[in-house]
């Protein structure tokens, strides 16, 4: 064996655990394979000088992260992290600067800084696939490390990871597999850095997007994948246009039996010519539960640039939902998306053009007219009943009152700390909750009747590189959508907005729902006890007929996303889908799993002492974050788990966050 693991971490944040990873380590490997920082640096030596040195002889730099990490100050106050000779900035930049491989190993509920939180020598340490090692599952995690370091350090002929490893958080948002190359013999495997913890380790997708340097970047983050993606800056393929079928509409507003599932719909197939088809999606599940839509082949041919074009899957045709077969003759292009005029001036984008036939059946389940609820028939409703009160508002579904436990026990696979203590939230009255994502076409009727400036810039991984870039928004979040899809690039600071409007326009309270309300709608159950997975269960292999996730879909579109913990299934597509494309769950709600984050109202807090159990709005804490739910269309098992929680300033614009609204009933 010839190459060197770096050991890099802070004594006031780690030196417990980052003692025992070293220990580990040195048991697999020997000790003269590791560098454990300025410990072994010697006496009298300039640390800077060595450190540099040392870094230089690795193959492979471990930054290992604690909950104290980023923040930790000297005794003037100041943050570490922020001093040009703190010498865990110097390590880290020293590698990043020599293409060598940086894995961030996470403690216990860390996770991986987002790059405007770090200093700029340092800021693609947020684009770095990690691992998770927690003190309940430590062995495991570090057997899965030392069989990801194998490759790097020269043992080629070591046995591959077990198939049966358990699946890291790939991403909440950020799976980054971006390939690099360095000339040194025993980094073969890496053509980048974020392949080693990608390719072998099970990932930690920390809060969005899989990425490519030298491949074709992936848009959101899978917060952030689902159909290859060109380059940020080359144009949109022209998409077909799709035959007018006509939809029969569904009875208006009426109570829907308890469990009853929407039938969802079959997509077309592209035109055999001219268009070459990619690798098919997965065959069709089982009778017993609801049918995955099928989607069309995706077209692998090259696009020129078009400067109206929206950034879209390499030649890639978004998979719509449709009843017909398309016709077998060449496609027709569709409209561009338009140009984001000035707030004064904007209007009703043409995110793109469909015929009604590309519309969910489930989004035309109500009918006009539309108006607000009287007070009787507020009252007359009973769960699961939906109305919508105005046109361009949103569709609500009645939730039941009842009670529910929140959080996770202690034995659920991929917990994190902030998921507990578990306890009982009691709703002692129903609420309405959306039964869809608010949608890019709801939103748009908001801008342009508000004259609301919702930003032209929006968090985004492109080229290997996250970043806020200007031209993106909620109109082009970096990855092809219709006026069906989610509304994404919102903050919450915007949604408040959206629903500021939407009260004034309906003359009823609407608002966002409360983490609790979130976890107990998307639970749908009434009883405490629950403590499965997701809504539906614990089974992975039946969540592509609930919702938007990553899956072998993306698996076999999406390059370089063949190392990504997915679902052992497949939803069809590669990045966002239209809202109502899948089952709902047992309330009536669709997309709880996947698609994109959802805000809420509450402040982040680090557990739930202190947690109100009635399902209010907990407004203590750290209310300059506020809490996100539900996992993107890029979300790993771990992060799509109903109990699964994020934070994101309450500012941010990102390509894998919307939300959904609710309203108070009356008594």
């Amino acid at each position: 064996m010839t190459g060197k693991v770096f050991v890099s971490y802070r004594r006031d944040d780690s030196a417990g655990h980052a003692g025992r990873v070293h220990d580990r380590l040195q048991l697999e490997f020997g000790r003269d394979v590791l560098f454990m920082d300025v410990d072994a640096v010697p006496l009298g030596m300039n640390f800077i000088k060595i450190l540099h040195e040392e870094v230089a002889k690795c193959d492979v730099l471990l930054a290992v992260i604690g909950p104290n990490w980023l923040d930790l100050r000297d005794k003037e106050g100041n943050r570490r992290l922020d001093d040009p000779h703190d010498y865990v900035r110097i390590e880290i930049a020293a590698a990043l600067q020599r293409d060598i491989p940086v894995i961030p190993v996470l403690l216990d509920g860390a996770e991986i800084p987002r790059i405007d939180q770090l200093p700029k020598d340092i800021e693609e340490l947020a684009l770095r696939n990690g691992l998770y090692v927690r003190h309940t599952s430590f062995q495991g995690d570090m057997d899965r490390l030392i069989a990801g370091l194998r490759t790097p350090l020269g043992q080629l002929d070591a046995p591959p990871v077990p198939a049966t490893r358990r699946s890291s958080t790939q991403e909440r948002a950020r799976v980054v597999t971006a390939e690099r190359s360095r000339p040194r013999p025993a980094a073969i495997a890496f053509g980048g850095a974020i392949v080693l913890a990608g390719a072998i380790v099970g990932l930690v997708y920390i809060k969005r997007l899989p990425v490519s340097s030298s491949l074709p970047p992936i848009a959101p983050m899978q917060s952030l994948p689902q159909s290859p993606r060109q380059v940020i800056g080359t144009p949109t393929p022209q998409t077909a246009q799709l035959p007018a079928v006509e939809v029969q509409p569904s009875p208006q507003a009426t109570p829907n039996p308890a469990g009853a599932a929407q039938p969802l719909p079959q997509t077309g197939q592209l035109p055999a010519a001219p268009v070459q088809p990619s690798l098919p999606v997965a065959q069709q599940p089982s009778a017993e539960t609801q049918a995955v839509p099928q989607t069309a082949q995706f077209p692998a041919v090259k696009v020129e640039p078009s400067p109206q074009a929206t950034p879209n899957p390499a030649g890639a045709a978004q998979p719509l939902p449709q009843t017909g077969q398309l016709p077998a003759a060449p496609v027709q292009p569709s409209l561009p998306v338009a140009q984001q005029p000035s707030a004064e001036t904007q209007a009703v984008p043409q995110i793109a053009q469909f015929p009604n036939a590309s519309i969910p059946p489930a989004l035309k389940s109500v009918q006009p007219p539309f108006e607000p609820l009287s007070s009787s028939r507020e009252l007359a409703l009973q769960p699961r009943d939906s109305f919508k009160e105005c046109d361009g508002c949103p569709e609500m579904v009645v939730v039941p009152a009842g009670a529910f436990t929140m959080g996770s026990p202690e034995n659920e696979h991929d917990r994190m700390s902030d998921e507990s203590p578990q306890h009982v939230v009691t709703f002692a009255r129903p609420f309405a909750a959306g039964k869809f994502e608010i949608t890019v076409d709801q939103f748009a009727v908001f801008v342009k009747e508000a004259a609301y400036d919702a930003g032209s810039k929006c968090l985004t991984l492109e080229e290997g590189k996250s970043a806020v870039r200007e031209g993106r928004s909620w109109r082009d979040p970096g990855y092809p959508q219709t006026g069906s899809h989610p509304a994404a690039c919102v903050s919450w600071n915007d949604a408040k907005a959206y629903l500021g409007w939407l009260t004034k326009k309906a003359g009823k309270q609407y608002r966002l729902l409360t983490e609790a309300e979130w976890e107990y709608a998307a639970r749908a159950t009434t009883t405490p006890g629950s403590t499965s997975r997701y809504t539906f269960g614990d089974d992975d292999s039946a969540m592509c007929r609930q919702g938007n996730v990553v899956d072998k879909t993306a698996r076999e579109i999406i390059p370089g996303a063949g190392t990504w913990t997915i679902f052992p299934c497949s939803d069809g597509y590669a990045y966002a889908a239209p809202v109502g494309t899948f089952a709902t769950n047992a309330f009536g709600l669709y997309d709880v799993h996947g698609n994109v984050w959802e805000w809420t109202e509450d402040c982040y807090n680090v557990s739930y002492n202190g947690a109100p159990a009635d399902g209010s709005p907990w407004n203590v804490g750290d209310c300059d974050h506020r809490v996100v739910r539900g996992g993107m269309w890029g979300s790993s098992p771990a992060n799509v788990r109903l109990a699964r929680r994020f934070k994101d300033p309450s500012n941010t614009r990102s390509q894998d966050i919307g939300f959904r609204v609710a309203r108070t009933m009356e008594p």
